[in-house]
């Protein structure tokens, strides 16, 4: 990807800790202030107000899918950024792969807005906004 991008390597390793499961990496990343907007495993919209929420969604989540033994991958489309001193939003378009043995194969195209913030600890993300994009 581009060198003039600052925080794609950080979006790309929040989309794979994701991916990987890996709730404590994705816990370390995030400080969501205001809430998130995401996607259910139907492909709905759902609200999360508040750290506690998002802890529950993302813990229920991750369960529901080691137990279907899936995996799941990305592929970013398309990546936009705009990075101040203490925050940066960036919007990325990404495919997002689950594959469940057994069972279909499903394919998202999605595109998340995330505002990231600067911190004694680096950035963190501190809004996630995702939508499933019609295919």
């Amino acid at each position: 990807m581009n060198s003039k991008f600052i925080l794609y390597q950080l979006t790309e390793e929040l989309l794979s800790a994701v991916n990987q499961l890996d709730l404590p990496k994705l816990r370390a990343m995030v400080d969501d202030d205001f809430g998130i907007v995401d996607i259910d495993p139907e492909g709905n919209p759902i609200i999360i107000n508040n750290m506690e929420e998002w802890e529950a969604y993302m813990e229920k989540n991750m369960v529901a899918m080691r137990e279907l033994h899936a995996s799941l991958s990305f592929v970013i489309d398309d990546y936009q950024e705009s990075v101040s001193d203490r925050m940066a939003y960036v919007v990325v378009r990404f495919t997002q792969e689950v594959h469940i043995p057994e069972g279909p194969e499903m394919s998202h195209q999605c595109i998340a807005t995330v505002v990231w913030k600067s911190t004694d600890a680096g950035w963190k993300e501190a809004r996630w906004h995702c939508s499933r994009l019609p295919s």
